[in-house]
């Protein structure tokens, strides 16, 4: 316990409650008896000397007396005074009886007073100094009655008074002990009263709903919230509808039920499970405790409507994400195709005329960015549930601005754009497709606001960062004034996901406002991190997988990489297959990196056991796969899978090269990349994918070798 001590003034009045209290119960039994004695008296002197004679007269008063005094005792304020009173009456009537009456038996009514007076007597007193002061009247009256009755001489021996002074001293330190003892308890008891109090207080001001029951389900306290949220409900009317274990065949919905099976098991403490109350979801949890003598259950009742609702929410995204995502991987792929396509013609055809090559600039400007939509609307699920993955690289700027306005000058007919560039090149380090989707989103919302746009686009050095400046005053032309069309962009969802990207991939914000000459502007500012142009960077898309080692030499027997190397394309879909072929192909007349590319010899399998099969015959002609590009969503075994696959191979020494496994899908969430990660793959590319970015993706791990 704590050494905190209890305030006298209250050890004092609780020490005197608890004395009168008690003497009034010691009185009132010992009065009973007297009653009883009485009763049995009047009986014998009826039988004895008639009903009417002096004696059985005599009983009856003595009977009326004791009745009288016994309610006037427990019934009246000064019973405790008129108790000590009654207690010295007996005293006296015992040196009477021991020195006049019966002076023969003296010692025996000596030694019974000593027993009375100790044990009795000082056990009613709560003053101490009235209890000391007991003790010498006591004695003196004693020895006064000793004197009188010529018990003994008025000049004793010393011997005896030798006794006397020690017989009083043992009563003194007897009481004194007693009296210490009794604080102690006193104080121990209202010490445990405060911390009872205390933990009541903390029950009542927890917010979960607490009750302690007995083995018979029995409520023995219970806390506000607990009234609250049960509401007048008995413990036994309580069902579960969940059960947190994973065997539900012997689910028990009554609570009880499940509460006595806890308490016969060898467990501390479990959660029962979720039930409902009054249209509230409630978690209930136990833990057995010792209540007094008796086995108790401490049950937890915790309001979880809230989660649960969040946990449907939640539930519900998923399902919305789940078939966004199935709707544009299906649209994806066929646009992938025709963008392929299309590049194909205008690589593949010289003569064709320049109306037509506009044509088809202008059919892969739609389609790359009806995939930028697309992205977008992904993208806010995957913010909307915390679960966007980034996948940062170094980034100009410039060449992205570049890209998004020869894509948007196709679909926006009569625009005109100023670019502004200083003389030194930027580069952040970025999500560069995010951010190519959000530079999309920007531009062209300022595009999609006049028949004649003008946009001017500035990019400045400062001192905090990289500052982006989209300008444009389209609204001159808008059925509305600078203020209203401000309000109307910000209530465009392409905005909102724009910002909401932006805000991810640089952690600044978005901000739109009116400059002069009712000019609005859309101004992002990107923290300036060190890049040195002379020294190139390339960065893996994802994180390092860890534990994972690539061997920095080839293997005896294998072919040499510096003639040209072995690439599997691991994809369901032929489409797929067939585009990233033609693209790695022709990345030496297509690509617009400066890189010497090598050639490439290329498979292909249609599901992860092929590849795996293609691996292990490729080991056996002492060849390998320098590069596997693998898509994770497939039939049976998908990518994630046959990555964890093709490790354990290496791992075992199955194959002597692990391949560079590249993860090619459209899904590109933060769970899918930590995936790819957890797998096994060393890099993700999204789906479908430019040739730059085909490129930097291969070439990353030709750097490593």
């Amino acid at each position: 316990m704590s050494n905190k001590k209890i305030d006298q003034n209250r050890l004092c009045d609780r020490y005197k409650t608890e004395k009168i209290a008690f003497t009034k119960v010691f009185l009132g039994s010992y009065l009973n008896f007297l009653l009883a004695c009485s009763c049995i008296l009047i009986a014998v002197n009826s039988y004895a000397y008639g009903l009417m004679s002096q004696k059985f007269i005599e009983s009856i008063i003595v009977l009326t007396i004791l009745i009288l005094v016994k309610i006037f005792i427990l019934h009246n304020s000064l019973g405790y005074i008129l108790g000590l009173i009654l207690l010295w009456c007996i005293d006296l009537k015992n040196i009477e009886a021991a020195y006049w009456i019966f002076p023969e038996y003296s010692g025996l009514h000596i030694a019974a007073g000593v027993h009375v007076f100790c044990h009795v007597h000082l056990e009613l007193i709560y003053n101490p100094i009235h209890g000391y002061a007991t003790i010498a009247i006591n004695m003196v009256l004693w020895v006064s009655g000793a004197i009188f009755s010529g018990l003994i001489s008025s000049s004793p021996p010393i011997d005896m008074i030798f006794a006397f002074i020690a017989f009083v001293c043992s009563k003194i330190f007897w009481y004194k002990y007693k009296l210490i003892k009794d604080y102690e308890e006193i104080e121990r008891k209202l010490m445990l009263e405060d911390y009872q109090s205390n933990i009541c207080k903390i029950i009542n001001a927890v917010p979960e709903g607490i009750v302690v029951i007995n083995e018979d389900c029995k409520v023995i306290m219970k806390n506000f919230t607990y009234e609250k949220l049960l509401q007048g409900l008995d413990i036994e009317e309580l069902n579960l509808i969940e059960k947190y274990s994973n065997d539900q065949k012997d689910f028990e919905e009554n609570l009880c039920k499940n509460i006595r099976l806890f308490i016969n098991t060898d467990r501390d403490s479990t959660k029962f499970g979720v039930l409902i109350v009054n249209d509230d979801y409630l978690d209930c949890t136990g833990t057995k405790v010792k209540w007094g003598s008796e086995n108790a259950v401490v049950l937890t009742f915790r309001e979880i409507t809230n989660i649960v609702k969040l946990e449907n929410q939640v539930t519900q995204a998923s399902k919305t994400l789940k078939i966004l995502r199935g709707v544009s991987h299906e649209l994806k792929t066929p646009m992938n195709m025709a963008i392929n396509q299309n590049l194909e013609l205008l690589h593949n055809n010289k003569d064709i005329s320049g109306d037509l090559k506009k044509s088809f600039n202008k059919n892969i400007s739609i389609l790359r960015y009806i995939l930028s939509l697309i992205r977008d609307m992904i993208d806010y699920s995957y913010l909307k549930s915390n679960n966007l993955g980034l996948s940062f690289a170094w980034v100009k700027i410039p060449d992205l601005i570049e890209e998004s306005i020869f894509i948007l000058q196709d679909i926006y007919l009569n625009s005109s754009f100023e670019l502004n560039l200083p003389s030194q090149i930027f580069n952040v380090y970025t999500d560069k497709n995010r951010l190519r989707q959000g530079l999309l989103s920007l531009i062209s919302t300022s595009l999609g606001l006049s028949k004649n746009p003008q946009v001017k686009i500035t990019v400045t050095n400062e001192s905090d960062g990289i500052r982006l400046i989209i300008s444009f005053n389209s609204y001159k032309n808008f059925l509305m004034n600078s203020h209203d069309t401000i309000d109307f962009i910000h209530k465009t969802l392409k905005l909102k996901i724009s910002k909401k990207l932006m805000h991810k991939i640089c952690t600044n914000e978005v901000c739109i406002n009116k400059s002069q000459n009712d000019t609005i502007n859309f101004t992002l500012l990107f923290d300036l991190i060190e890049f040195h142009e002379s020294k190139e960077q390339y960065f893996m898309e994802i994180p390092e997988e860890g534990d994972i080692l690539l061997p920095l030499t080839t293997c005896s027997g294998i072919r040499d990489m510096s003639n040209f190397v072995d690439i599997l394309i691991v994809d369901d879909i032929e489409i797929n297959i067939e585009i990233l072929r033609k693209m790695l192909e022709n990345l030496e007349s297509h690509c617009n990196c400066c890189r010497k590319h090598r050639k490439y010899s290329i498979h292909t399998a249609n599901s992860g056991r092929a590849a795996l099969d293609m691996i292990l015959y490729q080991q056996r002609l002492k060849s390998a796969y320098r590069i596997v590009i693998m898509d994770c969503l497939m039939p049976g075994m998908d990518g994630w899978e046959t990555s964890l696959e093709i490790n354990k191979m290496f791992s075992k020494g199955d194959i002597k090269y692990l391949p560079y496994i590249i993860a090619y899908s459209a899904f590109d969430s933060k769970e899918d990349l930590e995936k790819c990660i957890v797998s096994g793959m060393c890099c993700h590319i999204s789906k479908p994918c430019l040739i730059e970015e085909l490129c930097q993706a291969v070439n990353d791990w030709i750097t490593r070798f």
